[in-house]
Protein backbone atom coordinates (compact mmCIF):
# COMPACT_ATOMS: atom_id res chain seq x y z
CA UNK A 1 0.00 0.00 0.00
CA UNK A 2 0.95 3.88 -0.43
CA UNK A 3 0.34 6.55 1.43
CA UNK A 4 -0.16 10.08 -0.56
CA UNK A 5 -1.07 13.15 0.96
CA UNK A 6 -1.75 16.88 -0.60
CA UNK A 7 0.63 19.18 0.94
CA UNK A 8 1.26 22.94 0.78
CA UNK A 9 3.61 23.02 4.16
CA UNK A 10 7.42 23.88 4.21
CA UNK A 11 8.04 20.50 5.73
CA UNK A 12 5.95 17.31 6.32
CA UNK A 13 6.86 14.90 8.24
CA UNK A 14 4.82 11.22 8.62
CA UNK A 15 4.34 8.60 11.07
CA UNK A 16 2.57 5.50 11.34
CA UNK A 17 1.94 4.11 14.27
CA UNK A 18 4.55 5.72 15.85
CA UNK A 19 7.17 5.26 13.22
CA UNK A 20 8.58 7.82 11.40
CA UNK A 21 8.30 7.03 7.43
CA UNK A 22 9.34 9.39 6.14
CA UNK A 23 9.41 13.63 5.33
CA UNK A 24 9.33 16.06 2.03
CA UNK A 25 9.84 19.61 2.11
CA UNK A 26 9.25 22.23 -0.73
CA UNK A 27 11.51 23.19 -2.93
CA UNK A 28 12.33 26.48 -4.79
CA UNK A 29 9.49 27.89 -3.69
CA UNK A 30 7.13 25.89 -5.29
CA UNK A 31 4.90 24.94 -1.82
CA UNK A 32 2.12 22.89 -3.47
CA UNK A 33 3.62 19.21 -3.50
CA UNK A 34 2.47 15.62 -3.28
CA UNK A 35 3.96 13.14 -0.19
CA UNK A 36 3.63 9.41 -1.49
CA UNK A 37 5.19 6.44 0.22
CA UNK A 38 5.18 3.08 0.24
CA UNK A 39 3.37 1.73 4.13
CA UNK A 40 3.18 -1.32 5.84
CA UNK A 41 0.04 -1.13 7.79
CA UNK A 42 -0.89 -4.01 10.62
CA UNK A 43 -4.07 -5.31 10.79
CA UNK A 44 -7.03 -3.40 12.39
CA UNK A 45 -6.43 -0.09 13.66
CA UNK A 46 -3.41 1.87 12.39
CA UNK A 47 -2.72 5.49 13.45
CA UNK A 48 -1.57 8.38 11.13
CA UNK A 49 0.34 11.28 12.27
CA UNK A 50 1.25 14.37 10.39
CA UNK A 51 3.84 17.08 11.31
CA UNK A 52 3.24 19.92 9.30
CA UNK A 53 5.56 23.12 9.51
CA UNK A 54 5.19 26.02 8.07
CA UNK A 55 7.63 29.08 8.92
CA UNK A 56 7.11 32.37 7.35
CA UNK A 57 3.83 32.19 6.73
CA UNK A 58 2.16 35.45 5.93
CA UNK A 59 0.38 37.87 8.40
CA UNK A 60 -0.83 40.58 6.23
CA UNK A 61 -2.48 41.89 3.38
CA UNK A 62 -5.47 41.25 1.69
CA UNK A 63 -7.10 37.79 2.37
CA UNK A 64 -3.96 36.57 3.75
CA UNK A 65 -6.34 33.95 6.06
CA UNK A 66 -7.34 32.46 2.98
CA UNK A 67 -3.50 31.28 1.45
CA UNK A 68 -3.35 27.63 2.03
CA UNK A 69 -0.27 26.28 4.48
CA UNK A 70 -0.23 22.83 5.90
CA UNK A 71 -2.36 19.68 4.48
CA UNK A 72 -5.01 20.59 2.01
CA UNK A 73 -5.77 17.23 1.33
CA UNK A 74 -6.84 14.63 0.36
CA UNK A 75 -5.29 11.89 1.74
CA UNK A 76 -5.20 8.67 0.38
CA UNK A 77 -4.61 4.79 0.90
CA UNK A 78 -3.62 3.66 -2.68
CA UNK A 79 -3.47 0.01 -2.90
CA UNK A 80 -2.72 -2.40 -5.95
CA UNK A 81 -4.63 -5.66 -6.60
CA UNK A 82 -3.40 -7.43 -9.62
CA UNK A 83 -4.79 -5.16 -12.58
CA UNK A 84 -6.97 -3.33 -10.15
CA UNK A 85 -6.15 0.21 -8.37
CA UNK A 86 -8.33 0.46 -5.04
CA UNK A 87 -8.18 3.61 -3.37
CA UNK A 88 -9.33 4.86 -0.13
CA UNK A 89 -10.15 8.36 1.00
CA UNK A 90 -9.20 9.31 4.37
CA UNK A 91 -10.14 12.60 4.10
CA UNK A 92 -13.69 12.36 5.45
CA UNK A 93 -11.94 10.19 8.55
CA UNK A 94 -12.00 12.07 12.18
CA UNK A 95 -8.84 14.38 12.45
CA UNK A 96 -7.72 15.99 15.49
CA UNK A 97 -5.54 19.06 14.69
CA UNK A 98 -2.88 21.13 17.55
CA UNK A 99 -0.82 23.89 16.53
CA UNK A 100 2.60 24.09 18.32
CA UNK A 101 4.99 22.52 19.38
CA UNK A 102 5.14 20.53 22.81
CA UNK A 103 8.54 21.95 23.27
CA UNK A 104 7.16 25.82 23.83
CA UNK A 105 3.58 24.43 25.50
CA UNK A 106 5.54 22.63 28.17
CA UNK A 107 8.11 25.73 28.11
CA UNK A 108 11.45 23.99 27.32
CA UNK A 109 13.05 26.93 27.06
CA UNK A 110 13.08 27.95 30.24
CA UNK A 111 16.32 27.41 32.53
CA UNK A 112 14.13 26.04 35.64
CA UNK A 113 12.03 23.14 33.33
CA UNK A 114 10.57 20.07 34.57
CA UNK A 115 12.34 18.32 32.23
CA UNK A 116 15.89 16.85 32.33
CA UNK A 117 18.01 17.64 29.70
CA UNK A 118 20.83 15.12 28.71
CA UNK A 119 24.28 16.59 28.61
CA UNK A 120 25.66 13.53 26.31
CA UNK A 121 26.88 14.38 23.06
CA UNK A 122 24.26 15.79 20.12
CA UNK A 123 22.23 13.04 18.89
CA UNK A 124 22.23 12.04 15.62
CA UNK A 125 19.50 10.37 13.16
CA UNK A 126 16.92 10.96 15.63
CA UNK A 127 13.55 13.24 14.26
CA UNK A 128 12.46 16.34 15.70
CA UNK A 129 15.09 16.81 18.82
CA UNK A 130 15.13 19.85 21.31
CA UNK A 131 18.20 21.75 21.59
CA UNK A 132 19.33 24.03 24.70
CA UNK A 133 22.28 25.56 25.51
CA UNK A 134 23.96 28.19 28.15
CA UNK A 135 26.61 30.44 28.07
CA UNK A 136 27.14 33.96 30.08
CA UNK A 137 26.80 37.11 28.10
CA UNK A 138 30.05 39.69 27.64
CA UNK A 139 30.60 42.39 29.40
CA UNK A 140 28.53 46.15 28.87
CA UNK A 141 26.08 47.32 26.94
CA UNK A 142 26.09 46.45 23.66
CA UNK A 143 24.28 44.38 21.27
CA UNK A 144 24.97 40.50 21.52
CA UNK A 145 25.12 38.52 18.21
CA UNK A 146 24.84 34.75 19.03
CA UNK A 147 26.56 32.76 15.49
CA UNK A 148 24.04 29.95 14.50
CA UNK A 149 26.03 28.47 12.01
CA UNK A 150 26.69 24.96 11.37
CA UNK A 151 23.08 24.51 13.67
CA UNK A 152 21.16 23.65 10.05
CA UNK A 153 17.98 22.21 10.00
CA UNK A 154 18.59 18.54 8.85
CA UNK A 155 16.25 16.27 7.15
CA UNK A 156 16.56 12.95 6.62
Amino acid sequence: MSLRINSTAHVLHVFVNGKHIGNQHAENGKFNYVFEKDVKFKSGRNVIALLSITVELANYGAFFENKPAGITGPIFITRINGDETIVKDLSAHKWSYKTGLNGFENQLFRTESMFKWSVESVPFNRTMTWYKATFKSPFGNDPVVVDLMGLGKVTA
